[in-house]
């Protein structure tokens, strides 16, 4: 009898846990869908490197990740907003790292999905970032499934500099200041080839300043 009664709390128990387990769950996509798109929170934090350059101390980026154009919440408004934020924080520097496009649907004929927004919709809704040493990106796994060539095309034909395995240079107070723009993590294969390909990128840049990695 009382090994029915304990069997019977612990299903109990059980079911109750699964149930709390699903309700988050369930508010968890909720979330995720109705709610944080629309949101444009701006997070800041300072960054303290040893041995940095200092003709660099006080460098301002503004990082932009994962638009996602078309997707939920990421109309050409939301686009104009976020370039809106970058913009008046007066950067030294703003920098996209990637995944501008979002698909739907089947593939077509030629092995893509369509596209929620067109890559050059994105890409002039994105032209008015303004900082002082210029505008970079680099690709996601999202514009790698779709078109790099495509999507880097359009981002540079809108004055953004696409480093897709290439490094830039950038001056300040008299320092320079390389920047190098990794190719996508779906890319890397074996991560030695990975890094010595990040090395031979660099060689020819050797004692031009510090680095900045996207």
């Amino acid at each position: 009898m009382t090994e029915d009664v304990d069997k019977r709390s612990r299903t109990k128990v059980v079911t109750a846990s699964l149930a709390v387990v699903l309700v988050v769950g369930l508010l968890a996509l909720a979330y995720g869908y109705f709610i944080e798109p629309h949101r444009l929170v701006v997070n800041s934090s300072e960054i303290k490197i040893l041995n940095w350059n200092k003709a660099f101390d006080g460098l301002k980026i503004v990082a932009i990740s994962d638009i996602h154009g078309g997707s939920n919440g990421v109309d050409e408004a939301k686009l104009r907003r976020i370039v809106e934020a970058a913009n008046a924080a007066d950067a030294d520097l703003i920098v996209l790292l990637g995944d501008y496009v979002s698909q739907t649907g089947p593939r077509g004929e030629d092995g893509k999905r369509a596209l929620q927004m067109p890559v050059r919709t994105i890409a002039e809704n994105l032209a008015g970032l303004r900082s002082r040493l210029g505008v970079f990106a680099v690709l996601g796994n999202h514009d790698g499934w779709y078109g790099d060539s495509e999507i880097a095309g359009e981002l540079t034909a809108h004055g953004i500099k696409v480093l897709n395995g290439e490094v830039a240079i950038v001056q300040r107070n008299g320092a320079t200041l390389r920047i190098l723009g990794l190719k996508d993590h779906m890319k890397v294969g074996k991560w030695q080839t990975y890094t010595a390909d990040a090395r031979s990128l660099l060689a020819p840049t050797d004692g031009m300043g510090d680095v900045l990695v996207l």
